[in-house]
């Protein structure tokens, strides 16, 4: 998908998901999902949390970064296929 200046959009990308493949916004998935920590828990069940020096976790979720389909970046790669140049 090309917008009005010719930049490739991340709507016309391979890279980009929405849910049921409809949306104007979706998550790229070029490179692996981003980890952010969301909070914290006991280390184990055994461990009394409200004891001084109890061991916590952190609690870790992964996500890709959410983009618009009208969007662009370096890393496009089209879902057309790809012509041959004929010789």
């Amino acid at each position: 998908m090309k917008d009005a200046i010719g930049v490739n959009q991340c709507g016309g990308c391979r890279y980009f998901h929405t849910p049921q493949g409809v949306g104007t916004v979706g998550a790229c998935i070029r490179f692996p999902p981003t980890p952010f920590i969301v909070g914290v828990q006991p280390a184990s069940s055994i461990v009394d949390p409200t004891k001084p020096g109890a061991q916590m976790q952190p609690i870790v979720h992964a996500y890709f970064p959410l983009v618009e389909a009208s969007a662009g970046c370096g890393e496009f790669t089209s879902t057309e296929p790809v012509r041959k140049l004929q010789s």
